[in-house]
């Protein structure tokens, strides 16, 4: 794959599998395209993803934008290897009763999504820093992620 210097531009695709085709390589290299959005049937395993974010990110300079939709409850595209985040409704629902804890847990989530995602898929080399802050930082906002 040879690496293309262009600008991003302004639409957002996706890829029909866990590997890029030939037509998907192209398709990426097309200057309109900024963005790829990444759904479960592009993910099998952690290693997987990282191999594919990687091939995405090598065809174009700067690298295309990877994006996922992953909102935690039914809507969590990657679930081995990742931690499962309640819904969003459930937040919303516990904001009902207590706000200020729903606050804390909204927080922790999109902490602990943010962090996930950015360790596992985009970059190695901050994991051990990554994982003891997102670690303490967890713990101390939220009961619902006990075991990190």
């Amino acid at each position: 794959m040879d690496k293309i210097e262009r600008p991003l531009g302004p639409l957002v695709v996706d890829i029909s599998g866990t590997t890029l085709t030939n037509d998907e390589i192209k398709t990426l290299q097309h200057p309109l395209v900024g963005m790829v959005i990444l759904f479960t049937r592009n993910f099998e395993n952690i290693e997987q993803l990282r191999t594919l974010t990687h091939d995405i990110h090598a065809l174009r300079n700067p690298p295309l934008l990877i994006g996922v939709d992953h909102e935690g409850g039914r809507i969590q595209r990657f679930r081995q290897g990742f931690t499962q985040i309640p819904s969003m409704k459930s937040l919303g629902e516990l904001y009902d009763t207590d706000p200020q804890r729903a606050h804390a847990l909204t927080g922790a989530c999109g902490l602990v999504m943010a962090v996930l995602l950015h360790v596992w898929i985009w970059t190695t080399d901050k994991a051990p820093l990554s994982a003891i802050v997102l670690s303490t930082e967890i713990r101390r906002l939220s009961p619902f992620f006990p075991r990190l």
